[in-house]
């Protein structure tokens, strides 16, 4: 069966009520033979009950649900949460499972939450994958978030915005208020609950009509996203069509004030984008591998940092978001042991004296903010400071490019270079080499 043919059979099954099924590598399938449908709500309870039973690896049985509505404005970063331990080792233990799931998963563990970046084929014969960045929190009180990419070797394009949220672009893949899946439930599940939602997007755009039921509460909504064979994203039972259903009261409604009803609910945001850091994250995992791929992770940790306690510090949020712009340019290169040859450093590496050395940090570190930097020398007896002819050490973090020359930093390296070509002893080095000298 063709992609396109499965595609189609799969969206008949969610128009029908029926359950499809999620096999290992996000593969969707129809099921065979089709399970009964079930009301909605019940379904998805129920759903979640017979997925605890079964094999992480073989394939998973999903209801067909109902797509959740658009969620209200907030924050782009994680929403904060007391960290339940139990969830916490819940979740470690399910890790295995996952990437036997979803193989190619990676996973980072940070203190209150879990990242996964996992790849889903979606349907057999797909040239392009659909890419998700997900957050999973630790505690009850956090919400779990994701966003898509349909991805190839050369590209990563935003999924959305049908049934995303607003502003963050965020997944919106089923209705919170059935139950469907809370923090605390399967990993898996929640990576094809993605998954499904996904695949409906493809149905969208080779078909050019959303499968299975919705949730779009609000009028104007549905006027500007519904197509007449869709089905209608309001609460009445039986689920019909939108043309049999709702599009003739909408049409008759005053649009302005329409809108001006919707905007109440999104506070007047009318755009749904991913953040700026989202898709350089995305794209960086997938094309760098080994070294390259923790120091990615390292960045991720930062936004993570960032995002969970709410405080950018100026100097840190302007590097931090130079560095997210060249790598989403691709201008992004895996560290400086790459870089000897375009960053000016001193090979080889000088043995790195910390008790009254003077040190002069530049760039953006995967070891932390700069303050974070100086305190980690300043505690071996170094004193930090602006470049002076008192420099001893000027350290280039590692997130640094071939464009430095043209970079907010450029500026400061030069300038130690030129002391340096005077006969200054003022030596530069890269962050991972002064990493490794202060653990020494």
């Amino acid at each position: 069966m063709s992609a396109s043919a499965s595609v189609a059979e799969i969206g008949r099954q969610l128009d029908g009520g029926l359950g499809v099924t999620v096999h290992n590598s996000g593969i969707v399938r129809p099921s065979s033979p089709a399970v009964e449908p079930q009301m909605q709500g019940k379904e998805n309870r129920d759903g979640r009950s017979r997925q605890q039973t079964r094999p992480a690896t073989g394939p998973r049985q999903r209801s067909s649900g109902r797509q959740g509505p658009t969620g209200r404005p907030r924050s782009p970063g994680p929403s904060a949460s007391v960290v339940d331990r139990r969830v916490r080792r819940t979740y470690e233990a399910e890790l295995d499972g996952v990437c036997s799931a979803y193989p190619g998963a990676r996973i980072w563990l940070c203190e209150e939450r879990v990242w996964l970046l996992t790849d889903s084929r979606i349907v057999d014969g797909l040239s392009k994958r659909a890419t998700l960045l997900s957050m999973i929190p630790f505690g009850a009180g956090g919400r779990a978030c994701a966003w898509g990419y349909w991805t190839t070797p050369i590209s990563a394009i935003w999924i959305g915005p049908r049934h995303t949220n607003f502003p963050d672009g965020s997944v919106c893949a089923f209705e919170p208020k059935d139950g469907t899946w809370g923090v605390g439930d399967p990993i898996i599940q929640l990576l094809d609950l993605y998954t499904v939602w996904a695949l409906r997007h493809l149905h969208l755009e080779m078909f050019d009509r959303w499968p299975g039921f919705q949730s779009v509460p609000y009028a104007f909504e549905r006027l500007m996203e519904l197509r007449p064979g869709e089905f209608c994203g309001c609460d009445r039972l039986p689920h019909r069509q939108y043309s049999d259903c709702c599009q003739q009261a909408d049409q008759a409604v005053d649009r302005a004030q329409a809108r001006s009803e919707f905007l109440k609910f999104t506070d007047g945001v009318t755009d749904r984008r991913p953040p700026g850091w989202v898709q350089p994250v995305v794209q960086g995992l997938q094309d760098l591998v080994g070294e390259g791929i923790r120091r990615v992770a390292a960045l991720l940790g930062r936004v993570d940092a960032i995002l969970a306690d709410g405080v950018v510090e100026p100097e840190g949020a302007a590097d931090l978001f130079s560095v997210l712009q060249r790598f989403a340019a691709g201008d992004f290169e895996a560290g400086e042991t790459l870089k000897a040859t375009t960053l000016p450093l001193d090979v080889p590496p000088p043995s790195i004296r910390f008790p009254t050395s003077r040190f002069c940090f530049t760039g953006t570190f995967a070891f932390g903010t700069r303050k974070e930097c100086e305190a980690a020398v300043e505690a071996k007896g170094a004193r930090c400071g602006s470049l002076t002819k008192d420099t001893t050490y000027v350290v280039i973090g590692i997130y640094a490019t071939d464009s430095w020359i043209h970079s907010t930093f450029g500026r400061k390296i030069e300038k130690a270079v030129e002391m340096r070509s005077k006969g200054c002893p003022v030596a530069i080095v890269g962050e991972q080499h002064w990493a490794a000298q202060l653990r020494a």
